[in-house]
């Protein structure tokens, strides 16, 4: 965390630039432990094929957890 402080105040930017350089970093790491937190798992798989008529039926399964 404080390389990332040294590399923002390194880049010689305003007093506003810099705030808001702050909130996009900080956006981006809220963002990814957000991610790691709570991965979603799919439930269903779902599958397209045809039948005897050629038209497509779609097929929905529940995946065993």
């Amino acid at each position: 965390m404080k390389e990332i402080v040294n590399i923002i105040m390194s880049l010689g930017l305003s007093n506003e630039e810099t705030f808001w350089l702050v909130v996009l970093v900080l956006c981006f790491m809220l963002w990814g432990v957000t991610e790691t937190r709570f991965r979603t798992v799919p439930e269903y798989k779902i599958t397209k094929t045809k039948d005897k008529n050629e038209k497509e039926v779609t097929i929905v399964s529940r995946i065993k957890k």
